[in-house]
């Protein structure tokens, strides 16, 4: 079995650095729908993105804070310990691949019927 994610949601705190050997990284934090809670209301995830060198660059140069986005790779896990002596932890997808999300639903919250288009664009079915 492979390691392969696919995940859609929304960018947040994006951020182009270089590491000390120069290499591009763009990482950001990728908020997602994770269904109802038993008490009804919507229940949101978030995990850790991280896109090198020129996969990175390109994303960054298209991606904002709160833009929707698609992201596809591997699933990985970072330790690591903070300044103040504590272990840390979390889940990380180092993405093989990062588009922006263009849904007919994004803008208008939509629906499929023709009232959605201009009368010029009716959908011809």
């Amino acid at each position: 079995m492979s390691n392969f994610i696919s995940l859609n949601g929304t960018v947040f705190q994006p951020e182009l650095r270089k590491t000390q050997s120069g290499k591009s990284i763009f990482a950001f934090n990728l908020s997602y729908y994770d269904g109802k809670g038993a008490d009804g209301k919507a229940k949101y995830g978030n995990i850790r993105v991280k896109a090198w060198e020129a996969l990175g660059e390109n994303a960054a140069a298209i991606l904002k804070e709160k833009d929707r986005a698609i992201v596809c790779g591997k699933l990985t896990h970072e330790k690591w310990q903070a300044k103040d002596g504590s272990n840390r932890s979390r889940e990380v997808i180092i993405a093989s691949s990062i588009g922006q999300e263009i849904s007919m639903f994004a803008q208008n919250g939509g629906g499929f019927g023709s009232e959605n288009y201009p009368d010029d664009e009716q959908i011809p079915f």
